[in-house]
């Protein structure tokens, strides 16, 4: 069970990270498509959470791009 702290209207808010990665992962079927723009605030802590679910677990297909990826 994914732990959040539930809201009755407006965007859910998450206790933590993983259960934030957990959802996403969950809602998006596994197929996790993470765009990260140049500069500063990105939300590295989600970032890694994602990725440590992927490298986790091998059905799980994240592919992380940002303004430097070149493809």
């Amino acid at each position: 069970m994914t732990p959040k702290v539930q809201s009755l209207s407006g965007p859910e808010r998450f206790s933590n990270v993983e259960a934030c990665a957990a959802e996403v992962v969950e809602r998006l079927s596994g197929n996790v498509a993470l765009a990260l723009p140049l500069g500063l605030g990105k939300a590295v802590h989600l970032a890694n959470a994602l990725y440590q679910q992927a490298r986790q677990n091998p059905d799980i297909k994240l592919s992380i791009h940002t303004a430097l990826s070149l493809e």
